[in-house]
């Protein structure tokens, strides 16, 4: 699915880095040196265009409710972490 790339991503695709997935919306050159124990080219993976599946068929009203409610408290979580003293 992944594929390391040594050229930089381009603009509108699908990029893992550091284990988050991003959409590049810009390119730009590192003004940082070369590191000599660099161990990768660039550090993203881009992913490749996938076809999303067809659908066989419809969930039980209960099952979407729970994806639903995941996708809720997924959402929510990123949110309410700044909140949460230490």
């Amino acid at each position: 699915m992944a594929v390391v790339v040594s050229a930089p991503p381009e603009q509108g695709q699908l990029v893992t880095v550091r284990q988050r997935r991003y959409i590049v919306t810009d390119v730009a050159e590192s003004t940082l040196p070369d590191r000599p124990l660099k161990v990768s080219g660039n550090g993203a993976q881009v992913i490749e265009k996938v076809a999303l599946p067809e659908p066989s068929g419809f969930d039980e009203p209960e099952r979407l409710d729970a994806f639903l409610d995941a996708v809720r408290w997924g959402a929510a979580t990123p949110a309410l972490q700044g909140n949460i003293a230490e």
